[in-house]
């Protein structure tokens, strides 16, 4: 299983009022975040459509560069059978 992490996660221009995904808004995106760029399909460190300017800057408690997609593989541990 792939979980895609959001760029804009680790954005320090993201806003902090998140009530649902349809709300993530940010300085770039005041009225809401294209999916595109939410869904890391499209790199913010380049400039979008309607971003005013602003791209991805990474967060500064966030010391590693972002990657290009953020994604981590969850496996399942296997269960130890027990001894009776």
């Amino acid at each position: 299983m792939m979980i895609k992490i959001p760029q804009c996660m680790r954005c320090k221009h993201l806003l902090p009022k998140i009530n649902h995904p349809s709300d993530i808004t940010c300085l770039a995106f005041p009225e809401g975040i294209p999916p595109e760029v939410l869904w890391n399909k499209f790199s913010h460190k380049q400039p979008y459509p309607g971003d005013n300017g602003i791209q991805f800057e990474g967060k500064e408690e966030d010391r590693n560069p972002i990657p290009e997609t953020a994604e981590f593989s969850l496996k399942r541990k296997k269960k130890k059978k027990r001894k009776k």
